[in-house]
This record gives C-alpha cells, structure tokens and sequence, in this order.
C-alpha cells in the first residue's frame, strides 16, 4: 500500500512538472504568492493533460484511505500548490531526522515570501531591540528546543543541521493534504469558517465544537507577547480533532477587523501528524480568505536556522518526571512594524507589516490572552480528548500542564509581567484553568497557571445528553435502531422494521391510513418502491456539517495516535 500510495504521488508530481514549465507570475500580496503558480497550472492544462490527471485522480483515491479531495480540479490545484511549495527557494542542504521528517536548507534570500514582503534579500530587515526583564521567582522546569537540529548524521551521512544563511523547511508528503476536499481547505485554521477560532463573545462550544481555557486582559494595549509552555505529547479522539495551547497576538478583538499573530504548540493529525509541534498562524480578515499555518502560503519570512516551523521538539515532559516547556510569542518591530516570532529567546522571522495592509496589528495588539484550546469532532457528545496533559488543573506540578512566565511588551518593547488577567474556561467539566500566580508557586516562574483536562472520562447525561451509551461505555447519537436511546440513557436495538425517532424506538408506518402497499403491514415505508433496508433518510450521507472535511468518510474514525506513515510533525 505504501509502495502503490508513493508511486502515485512520485508519477502525479513528474506528470505535473512536464505539464507546468517556465516562469510563474508572482503577485504582491504574500498570501497569493502560490495561487498565481496554480492559476498558472490550470491554465496550461490541454483536454489531453485533464483525461491523465483523472486516472491520477483515480489511482490516488483508491492508494489513500483518507483521501477526500472532492473533484479533479481541486487534485490538480493541490498537486500545482504542492509543487510550489516544495520548489520555493534555493537548497543548500537537506537531511532526514530520525523521526522520518523531510528538512530541505533554503536560502534565507531566496525565498518568496521575502520579496512578496517587498523586502531586499541583501539587507534583511533587523528584529526588534527589546529589554528583557528577569521572571519575579525561579521555575523548575526546562527549555528545550526543535528536534532533528541536532547535528547527527542521518542513514544517508548528511548532517542534521542547517548552514548559517538558510533556514529549515519541513516537506511533509504530498499525501497529507489529500486529506482536504479542496485546497482553500488547507490553509483555514478551523473548518467552519463562519466561526471565529478564539475565546470571546461570538463563540461558544455549542455552536461550533471549541473549548478554551485561558487567562486575558482585554484592556492592554501591547506589542507584543511570551509565555514558556509546558509540552506534554497528548491524545486525541479523531483525526479531525485539534489541541493546541497559544498566545494571541490580536487587533480589533471582538470586531470586524479582527487581524491575528498566533504562536504556540499544536497537535493536530490534520495540521502537525503524531506529535505536539510548534506552530504559527495569522488572519488579516477574521478567519475569512487570508491566513494559513506555519509555511503553507509563503506569508512567514523565516531567517534562522535554529528551529523548524511546524516541527516537533526535542524532549517533552512525563507524568510525575522532566517537566520541559518552550518559550514562543511575537514581538512588533518600532521601525517597520514587522512581527517578529521568538523561540527560546531568538528571532526566528517575521510576519512582514504589509500582511495587515494597514488593519489594527499593523499598529499594535489590543488584548493579553494566554491559554488552552480543543476543537471536538462536532457531535452530540464531548469526546476523548487531551487538553494540556490530560489532567485538571488541581492535579499540579509534574502532573498538569502550564504556561508560564507571561509577559507582554510595552511601546517602549520594555517586557512586563502579565498583570491582572482573568481566566475562564468555557468547558470547565471537562478543560479547566486553575488560578493565576502573580509570583507565588514555588515550581513555576513568574506569571503562570496550570490548566487541562482529559475530555469526556465516561458516558452519561452530561457527557451524552443527546445520545446514549453503549455496552463500551461509547457516547452513540442514538438514532441508529441498533442503538437507540437519549439523555445518556443506556442504548437499546429496535425490533426488526422499527426506526429510532428522537432516540425512541418507533413503528415508521405510524400514518391514520391502513397500509395500502401489497404486501402484509411490516411498519415500514409504505412508498411504491420495496424497502430495501437502505438509508431513505433525507438527509445525505455527507451532510458537510463540516466544511473541508468529508462527514461520510473516516473523519469520525478514532485516532490511533498515528497520522501518517513516520512519526514527525509532517506526517
């Protein structure tokens, strides 16, 4: 299977590299930087070339379990982005880590998102000079950084590094974003893009699946934000499923013109594969057309060579033992109004001003918000799913994840703790937040809190209200006639030719009229057609409850903890 899956792949990209030949137009805007080598690749498809990609198109769907591309155009569109990306810049070195992850060495200067920056490759523009502030108390815990940077050599003798003047980019296999129905798809950061994937007044985990805990203050007025993050390798239930824990850099928090710098840690089968990984996003629209993770749209200019984008880490903490944590935010430059990403203290890139065409982040951030998320598979009941470790805040140091040492940057990018913020968690019977230290745990550093929870821990009326339970202790939704039932109830199977009806089992031929078909009464339908047990609902299959992600396919299947076929952050 996996032989026949790369050899789809191998043919498909040869087959596209014959069809797309010469220069590509390369617009100014950041985020279109690879939609004009798409547009350009649809535009010199011939009839011929269409009739070979839909054996392509074929042969991968059959090869790939996940595979939800929703129509040939889409698998041409992604192959064409696919190539784009992979091509963007100069190699200068490229290695495997030994978690099978595909690194390829850019040159800084060669890379798109520079000159869609508007930026000289010669003279990069310098981070921001920031006065950093020692924490008010010692923490217990240690840093860590990227994994596969280790200078090792790999099973092909290459070093496991990355020469001074480029950067590493992770290649994940082009099988991954087969897992998308169409292209627009990979770079959302939520599938339903009418909400909106932060805590505030227009979300709640009722209408779109999101959980947060988390600690803000929405009255001060930043340019900037750290915090250390506790990293723990944590479960999740299905493969659609997130769980991340971040700092929101935001302008127009709770507006229209809500603009975003995002960064943090992430585990996502969809976005980051087995392992909790660093990751960074934007939005300079509200979620609604720009934005996408790490490096998928060439709007990040990455100009260190010390951390991979959108890859796992070296060490994560265990249960009772080593507690690690890695120290990510963004920090605005006074001169150009960049965002600067740091890790562990280092300027790693920069999300370039023009990205924000002027919106509120292009002046500065307007809140502090620190914390947890989880997106759930949307169904009527709260799935298995890690927040922070897995454990509840009260269970404390060595056992509950934190976030520590918070501070924001001043307009005079002087680093100030995180001073009176609020937590709350939206989901608290399942996530929580324990209280804010200003100073006071002996474990942690500066300003912290511990935070998480396991998700659903068993099946009853809270945790299923809408569904019932089964004999495995399974949250069902109930109106299957083989399991049948409500309120957490336990399920229950109809009698032969009975349907569930709002988790009730009930004879479908309940009309005031006999039965007029020809045969004898069997409560089933009484339409001209013989029943012939299928499913006559109507409502399809694949209701696409969930934009970008095919509800009649394995989106419900349980998570394993595998994603792909290695065991890195591009899986």
């Amino acid at each position: 299977m996996i032989l026949l899956r790369r050899g789809v792949v191998v043919l498909a990209f040869l087959f596209l590299s014959a069809v797309l030949l010469g220069g590509f137009a390369r617009p100014a805007r950041a985020q279109g930087v690879y939609q004009a080598d798409v547009e350009r690749a649809q535009a010199a498809m011939t009839p011929a070339d269409w009739q070979s990609w839909r054996q392509l198109y074929a042969a991968a769907q059959s090869a790939n379990p996940g595979f939800r591309v929703q129509s040939v155009e889409e698998f041409v569109k992604i192959n064409a982005w696919y190539r784009a990306f992979v091509e963007d810049g100069v190699i200068r070195h490229a290695f495997t880590t030994e978690l099978g992850d595909q690194i390829v060495c850019i040159d800084v200067r060669t890379q798109r998102a520079l000159s869609a920056a508007g930026d000289d490759p010669d003279r990069l523009p310098p981070p921001p000079i920031i006065a950093r502030r020692p924490a008010n108390a010692a923490g217990q815990s240690r840093p860590t950084g990227s994994a596969g940077l280790d200078g090792s050599l790999d099973e092909n003798g290459r070093v496991r590094n990355c020469p001074t003047g480029s950067f590493p980019k992770l290649i994940p296999p082009l099988e991954k974003y087969y897992r998308f129905k169409t292209l627009a798809d990979i770079f959302k950061k939520l599938p339903d893009r009418a909400a909106t994937p932060f805590p505030g007044s227009r979300d709640s985990r009722s209408t779109n699946g999101y959980d947060w805990a988390e600690a803000d203050n929405v009255t001060v007025e930043n340019y900037g934000q750290e915090a250390d993050f506790n990293l723990w390798q944590n479960y999740t239930e299905y493969a659609i499923e997130h769980s991340l824990a971040e700092v929101w850099n935001i302008g127009d928090y709770d507006g229209p013109d809500m603009q975003s710098a995002e960064a943090g840690i992430i585990h996502s089968i969809y976005v980051s594969g087995d392992n909790m990984c660093l990751f960074i996003y934007f939005t300079a629209d509200d979620y609604q057309y720009t934005g996408c993770y790490n490096l998928d749209c060439a709007g990040f200019v990455q100009t260190d060579p010390s951390v991979v984008v959108g890859g796992p880490f070296a060490n994560y903490s265990t249960d009772g033992g080593d507690q690690y944590h890695v120290k990510i935010g963004f920090i605005r430059s006074t001169g150009d109004g960049n965002w600067w990403l740091y890790v562990n203290g280092a300027p790693i890139g920069y999300y370039p001003n023009s990205l924000y065409v002027g919106g509120p982040l292009s002046a500065h951030g307007d809140i502090l918000m620190y914390g947890g998320e989880v997106y759930e598979y949307p169904t009527a009941f709260v799935t298995l799913e890690d927040m922070g470790s897995g454990r509840f805040s009260s269970a404390g140091w060595r056992h509950a994840a934190f976030i520590q040492n918070m501070q924001y940057y001043d307009a005079s990018l002087t680093a100030q703790d995180a001073y009176g913020l609020t937590a709350q968690a939206t989901g608290s019977a399942y996530w929580d937040i324990g209280a804010v230290h200003d100073s006071g745990d002996p474990h942690l550093e500066g300003v912290s809190f511990y935070y998480g929870g396991p998700g659903s821990t068993a099946c009853d009326a809270t945790s299923c209200a809408s569904g019932c339970c089964d004999g495995n202790a399974n949250c069902q939704d109930g109106t299957d006639p083989q399991a049948c039932g409500a309120h957490g109830a336990a399920c229950v199977a109809c009698a032969d030719g009975v349907a569930c009806v709002d988790g009730v089992c009930e004879s479908s031929d309940d009309d005031a009229t006999p039965d007029d078909d020809a045969t004898p009464d069997d409560d089933t339908d009484d339409d001209s057609t013989p029943d012939d047990d299928a499913d006559d609902d109507a409502t399809p299959a694949d209701d696409d409850t969930t934009p970008g992600l095919d509800d009649d396919s394995d989106d419900d299947a349980h998570n394993s903890g595998g994603g792909g076929d290695n065991g890195g952050c591009g899986c």
